[in-house]
């Protein structure tokens, strides 16, 4: 057992108060997916999309439904909006 908690434990994370007076936990700070070794291979670049555009449509989805605006983090956007540009494709889940 580690000495920093059981096993599988997720580290706690804080909360915070929103502007709606509602108490949420502060999400995890991910880092930037590097998407340079994708421009290689189209293969690469169409599978990245779809990852990244579901990722953005769960994460828009599971918010709840009295939130006005939803801002989506940049670990999300910024890879995806850079092999949206090398595909030429929208950032959404398309089956077409």
């Amino acid at each position: 057992m580690a000495a920093d908690g059981p096993r599988g434990a997720e580290p706690e994370r804080p909360l915070v108060m929103t502007d709606r007076g509602r108490l949420t936990l502060v999400p995890p700070q991910l880092p930037l997916l590097p998407t340079a070794d994708l421009k290689t291979s189209e293969v690469l670049l169409r599978r990245a999309h779809h990852v990244l555009a579901w990722v953005m449509h769960f994460y828009v989805h599971t918010m709840p439904v009295d939130i006005m605006e939803i801002h989506i983090p940049p670990t999300i956007t910024v890879p995806l909006l850079q092999v949206c540009a090398q595909l030429q494709l929208p950032p959404v889940v398309t089956y077409s």
